[in-house]
């Protein structure tokens, strides 16, 4: 092992005592050995960084040079004979239904009617004054004779 020098001059040696005299050793000790830890870790990362691309080179280097060849497996095909669909077998229901008793009303009540009865038409001036009434105000633009609903906060002048 290396002797453990430090460049202090002799003058400093004497002021302190002893156990600061091995305290300095042992911090010396402490900086090689950081510095040393340091040197390794250099040494380690350069390695790596030359190493790697090195190594894919020559990995492509070898696939290059020997490239291996790829086997073409030939398709097996079986000759699979079609047959015909059947047609469908025609099954006659032995019980014959007469009568499906239902609830009383159900048409009446799952018809759709042509007529909408609850729905009330409103004029320009009526829809106007009931969303004025709603207070959410708006106002209405014929275009082309065709009414367009326009709404405050949906105008924004820029």
């Amino acid at each position: 092992m290396r002797e453990l020098r430090d460049n202090f001059d002799e003058a400093s040696n004497v002021m302190l005592s002893s156990d600061g005299l091995k305290r300095r050793g042992e911090i010396l000790q402490l900086a090689q050995a950081a510095g040393k830890r340091r040197r390794i870790r250099r040494h380690v990362v350069r390695g790596v960084v030359i190493g790697c691309p090195l190594l894919l080179l020559a990995l492509a280097a070898y696939l290059l040079m020997y490239p291996r060849p790829i086997e073409v497996k030939p398709v097996i095909v079986k000759d699979v004979t079609h047959v015909a669909p059947t047609p469908a077998q025609v099954v006659t229901s032995v019980i014959p239904i007469i009568h499906i008793q239902t609830e009383a009303g159900i048409s009446a009540r799952l018809a759709v009617h042509p007529q909408m009865t609850n729905v009330q038409w409103l004029n320009d001036a009526q829809l106007l004054q009931q969303l004025a009434d709603s207070g959410k105000a708006g106002g209405l633009v014929y275009v082309d004779n065709t009414p367009m609903l326009i709404m405050p906060d949906e105008l924004s002048l820029h």
